[in-house]
C-alpha cells in the first residue's frame, strides 16, 4: 500500500513540474509577444502599398493574399491604381 502511494505521489509532482514548465513558457510566450508587439505593426509603414499592388496585379495574386483587411482599407486610395507602377 505505501508504494501505491508513493508512486502516485511521484506521478503527481511529475503533472505539477510539467504544469509549471507549461505556464512558465506561455508567460514568456507573452512577455515576448508584449514586447515586440508595437514593432509588428509599425513595419507596415515601410511598405509602399502602390508597390504591393503593382505586384500583385502583374503576378495575379490577389491583394487579399498579401494584406489584411485592415490595410486594404487604409490604403483604399492606392486599390483602383494601375498596375504599371514603376518600382
Amino acid at each position: 500500500m505505501n508504494e501505491i502511494i508513493r508512486s502516485t505521489i511521484c506521478r503527481w509532482l511529475k503533472k505539477i513540474q510539467q504544469t509549471k514548465a507549461k505556464i512558465n513558457k506561455m508567460e514568456r510566450l507573452m512577455r515576448f509577444k508584449e514586447k515586440f508587439h508595437t514593432k509588428v505593426h509599425d513595419s507596415s509603414n515601410f511598405m509602399d502599398p502602390r508597390i504591393t499592388l503593382a505586384w500583385c496585379k502583374r503576378n495575379q495574386i490577389p491583394i487579399e493574399k498579401v494584406l489584411n483587411e485592415s490595410l486594404i482599407e487604409k490604403f483604399a486610395w492606392v486599390m483602383n491604381g494601375e498596375s504599371d507602377f514603376k518600382y
